[in-house]
C-alpha cells in the first residue's frame, strides 16, 4: 500500500479484505502510519499474530537478504478467519477505521515468483474495481530480483533502478555490510 500524497496517512484502526469485497474485514496490524511518499508491505498472518514475526523474517531474509528489513521499509500483517488472498485471482479492499472503503483493486491469476506491478496507482473506491495485470519487470517502477533470487517484484518502494539487488540497495542509501566478498564484481559485498 503506497502513500501518494505530501503528508504522512495514520492507517490507525484500518482494516483489510479479500473479494468478499467487506463482508469480512481484518484490521491491518504493525503499521500505524504510512509517511509521505512512502509504501507498506501487508502480508497475511495468523488472527493472533504470534507468526508475524517469524513471517516478516523470512520475507525479508527472502528479498532483502538478512532477517532485519532495511530501515524504512515498513512491513505489517493481518490474519483471521475469512479472508485470503488466491494465486488464481482475488481482489484487495482496504478499509478505514470507520469501515468506509479506502480503495480496493482486483486481479486475475498469478505465476508463482512474480508480483503485480500497480506503478499506476490503480484503485477504486466503488466497485467494480478496477483490475492489475501488469507484473513486476527487473528495472522497471522499482523491480528487482529477490536476494534469494526467486521472485521478481518491488516490496515496499516505486524507484527507478538497474534491476539487481545491490542496486536496489545502493538507490535507496543502503550500504554492504560485509567485506572483501564480491562475486559478481560489481562493486558490493556479497554480504548483507
Amino acid at each position: 500500500m503506497t502513500n501518494t500524497g505530501s503528508t504522512a496517512v495514520n492507517i490507525t484502526g484500518w482494516q483489510v479484505d479479500d473479494g468478499s469485497n467487506g463482508d469480512v474485514k481484518i484490521a491491518l496490524r504493525g503499521v500505524t502510519s504510512i509517511p509521505a511518499g512512502k509504501s507498506a508491505i501487508f502480508f497475511e498472518s495468523n488472527a493472533s499474530g504470534t507468526n508475524d514475526a517469524s513471517i516478516k523474517a523470512n520475507f525479508s531474509t527472502a528479498w532483502f537478504g538478512s532477517a532485519t528489513p532495511p530501515a524504512g521499509v515498513l512491513i505489517g500483517a493481518y490474519g483471521g478467519s475469512g479472508i485470503g488472498l488466491s494465486s488464481g485471482g482475488d481482489a484487495v479492499n482496504i478499509f478505514d477505521a470507520a469501515g468506509s472503503r479506502v480503495t480496493g483493486v482486483s486481479f486475475g491469476a498469478t505465476s508463482a515468483g512474480v508480483t503485480l506491478d500497480n506503478a499506476a496507482g490503480l484503485g477504486s473506491l466503488y466497485l467494480p474495481l478496477p483490475a492489475i495485470s501488469t507484473v513486476s519487470v527487473i528495472g522497471t517502477n522499482g523491480g528487482f530480483r529477490s536476494a534469494n533470487n526467486l521472485e521478481t517484484g518491488s516490496p515496499g518502494n516505486i524507484v527507478n533502478n538497474s534491476g539487481s539487488f545491490p542496486a536496489w540497495l545502493a538507490a535507496n542509501g543502503f550500504t554492504s555490510l560485509g567485506k572483501d566478498l564480491d562475486s559478481d564484481n560489481d562493486g558490493l559485498s556479497d554480504l548483507m
